[in-house]
């Protein structure tokens, strides 16, 4: 069977083949009984459609969004998303953030208020002036001692001409903290990124890791609208409140180094409290009053399966599909909410260049075709790719929709041509 629709002067065709056809075109791939053959739109590569924006797996959040807008609740949006989850409190206890913004030569931070630094079990109260010079000291730093293990403490003043030797100490481990509850991280482009709770220098030999602790509930704060617009539905930013405090919980649980959570979008996203200039200027405020009021609504809810909290993974859009995995409250299901609201996360469509095939693909030469040898099953066109092959003039690569995916930067991995 083909189907033929024009763009144009352009024919597009689809076939859907056999597997003995497609197995002929591609060689050594086996695909399903009715493969799709998608051949380019135009002189320069093809045109894709496709649904959803991310992995699709527990709360989507456009779903969320429009599950709100039709007056659903909390309670009903995470057991949807999450099904056979169960509520729970949890404590506001401090977690561990690794933070992408810092130096990894040094944690350097300005002094701002009555600081002080923690090593081995020991506060030491840092001056705020330097004895001999009388001049007030602008900033402290950790670094690795250069001449042996632990870390170095070192301060500068204007006028000092560089950093100052202060002490030593044998650990490898350091914190700041500040009566002002709050840290300015001084960032390799000299700019400042101000965090809650303490900041904590960890050796990793000639490096440092730069770890964030702080309670639960300030994390949240910047982590809600990060995520979520904080224009978005109360309910919804309580949902995302809820997932995003329990996906914290479940990774806090099973960290074994010294953070328990990353601070980009490999785990969730973290800003910090706010961005300043390296002259003091305030840049963004990464907190907002909506989400603020969604994290304090959703106060220590969490959700757990079983004796443990459970993986509240969440994207942006599922396309109207939630995708299942090896987890239990993770199933895949319509979703009537995702696509309530119109947005482009829902359905999208791409250019994917020959040129882009080749880049990513050099040994295929250049591109003729795009053969989906399997889909998961679920959703419009059989849902979302599984296995793909490109064929091309010298040679044909099959890689899985997951690769396919993150090379040519699609939204996700249910599309077709």
């Amino acid at each position: 069977m083909v189907r033929k629709k024009r763009l144009g002067t352009m024919r597009v065709t689809i076939r859907v083949l056999t597997a003995a056809a497609v197995a002929v075109l591609v060689g050594a791939v086996v695909p399903s009984a009715n493969a799709a053959q998608y051949d380019p739109t135009s002189s320069r590569g093809f045109t894709l459609a496709g649904h959803g924006y991310g992995h699709g797996r527990g709360l989507s959040q456009w779903g969320a969004y429009g599950a709100a807008t039709k007056g659903v609740g909390l309670v009903a949006i995470l057991d949807f998303y999450y099904p056979g989850t169960t509520r729970s409190q949890l404590a506001d206890a401090p977690i561990r953030v690794s933070l992408s913004t810092g130096s990894s030569t040094q944690v350097a931070v300005d002094a701002l208020g009555s600081m002080a630094v923690t090593a081995g079990g020991t506060k030491v109260t840092l001056p705020a002036t330097h004895a001999a010079t009388g001049r007030t000291i602008s900033a402290w730093r950790l670094v690795p001692n250069p001449s042996g293990s632990g870390l170095r403490l070192d301060f500068t003043y204007t006028g000092a001409g560089g950093w100052v030797r202060d002490r030593v100490f044998s650990t490898a481990t350091a914190e700041f903290t500040s009566t002002r509850g709050t840290l300015r991280l001084i960032r390799p482009d000299s700019s400042r990124r101000e965090y809650r709770g303490s900041l904590r220098a960890v050796r990793n030999v000639l490096t440092l890791s730069t770890i964030n602790v702080l309670p639960m509930e300030s994390y949240l704060r910047s982590v809600v609208p990060a995520e979520m617009p904080a224009s978005w539905p109360a309910t919804a930013l309580a949902a995302q409140a809820v997932a995003a405090r329990t996906y914290a919980a479940y990774k806090r649980a099973r960290a074994t180094g010294a953070s328990d959570i990353c601070d980009t979008t490999a785990c969730q996203v973290y800003a910090g409290k706010a961005a300043w200039s390296s002259s003091g200027s305030l840049l963004r405020a990464y907190e907002v009053t909506t989400t603020d009021s969604a994290i304090t609504a959703s106060r220590l809810r969490a959700l757990r399966y079983g004796s443990g909290f459970a993986l509240t993974e969440f994207s942006s859009s599922n396309g109207g599909y939630t995708v299942a995995s090896s987890l239990p409250y993770q199933v895949a299901k319509p979703d009537p909410y995702d696509g309530a609201v119109r947005n482009t996360a829902n359905s999208w469509t791409k250019s994917v260049t020959l040129s882009a095939l080749s880049d990513a693909w050099p040994s295929i030469g250049t591109a003729k075709a795009l053969v989906v040898n399997s889909r998961d099953g679920y959703g419009q066109w059989g849902g979302r790719v599984t296995s793909v092959s490109i064929v091309g003039t010298h040679a044909t690569i099959t890689v899985t929709g997951a690769r396919f995916t993150s090379a040519l930067g699609l939204r996700s991995t249910w599309w077709r041509g």
